[in-house]
Order: structure tokens, then sequence, then C-alpha cells
């Protein structure tokens, strides 16, 4: 137990390579332990080591055996990771039914729906975890963050080159382009968006 806390500790505090090192050493000690499994897989997803992550949850049911919670928790993140946003929500919804104070599972759920400028759900979920923990200060960003989002403009501005040569050369297409864009929340479900 006093492994695993310290094993968080790092994590939390952004020292990634000593929590993963942390949790190696318990997984060796108790390998049929479940928890610092996932919570290996979840460290890894976030130095964006996605491939070893799911690698990670994967290997419970290959050496442990079957782990209903183990499994909503890396098909959740394997739509997270690959950015299959409604998908995402779904396999997130799954895994807060079975756990449902799973802090894990409410920030990124936040973080799909901010993706998604569901900005009402995204606002609920964060409110959510921050009511079960106060302290969590990601969550608290991120639900300032949201706050300015779902009202602020937004503007880009950019530029693009095309060349396309066909090998008959009978099509070849070249331009240039010069944009820019401006994006106004009405509501929720509502943008006025302007392009040139």
């Amino acid at each position: 137990e006093a492994q695993l806390y310290m094993a968080r500790f790092y994590g939390w505090g952004t020292e990634y390579g000593k929590s993963i090192e942390i949790y190696g050493e318990i997984i060796e000690k108790y390998p049929d332990w479940i928890l610092p499994r996932r919570e290996k897989g979840r460290v890894l997803g976030w130095t964006r080591e996605y491939k070893k992550a799911i690698r990670t949850y994967s290997a419970i049911f290959q050496e442990v055996g079957p782990s209903k919670a183990a499994e909503l928790e890396m098909n959740a993140k394997e739509d997270f990771y690959k950015g299959y946003d409604l998908r995402a929500i779904k396999e997130y919804k799954e895994w807060l039914e079975a756990e449902p104070n799973d802090q894990e599972a409410l920030f990124d759920l936040g973080q799909v729906y901010s993706r998604e400028m569901q900005w009402s759900n995204a606002k609920k979920t964060y409110a959510r975890l921050l009511r079960l923990l106060p302290g969590h200060f990601r969550a608290r960003q991120a639900l300032d963050k949201v706050e300015v989002l779902s009202k602020s403009t937004r503007i880009q501005t950019g530029y693009e080159h095309y060349e396309g040569d066909s090998a008959s050369r009978d099509i070849d297409e070249r331009y240039n382009r010069i944009y820019s864009s401006v994006r106004q929340p009405i509501n929720e479900n509502l943008y006025l968006n302007l392009d040139e």
C-alpha cells in the first residue's frame, strides 16, 4: 500500500519514470494485484506512450485473468488516445457505471467533452470531480478553461501551399492560400462561423 501511494505521488508530481519504476516493482512482487497494473497504464498514457499503456492493460487479461473494470478502462482509454470521441464518451460512461467515483474516468470524460465542445457536459463532469476531490487542481484549471472557451471568440489565420502533379502531367494542381476564420458561440449548440 505504501509503495502504491509513492508511485501515485511520483506520477501526480510528473516524475513519471520513477512512478513507472515503482509500479513495476509492485507488479513483480504482487503479479495478481490488478490495481497497480491499471495505474501503471494510466501513467504511461500521461507520458503519451499510448501503445505501451494499452499493452499494460492487455497484460492484465493474459497474466491475471478477466477484469471487467480493467477492460472498461482499457476500451475507454484506447478510444480517447485515438481521438474517437463519440465512442470514448460511451466507453467512459460505461466505466463510470461500474466505478461511479473514479477520478481518472471523470477527468478524461471532461476532456473528451471539451474536445467535442460539449461545454455544459464538460462543466458538469469537472464539477462532479471537484465535489469528490476539491483539491484536484487540473480539474479546476480545466473547468476555468471551459468557462472561457464556451464564451470566447476564436480567431484563426494561416497559410497553405498545395502541389499535386499527375503521372501523365494532364492534371497538375498548385495553389497558395491565405485564410482567416472567426468563430463566435451563440449558445452551446449554435456558432457563427465566418471564413475568408
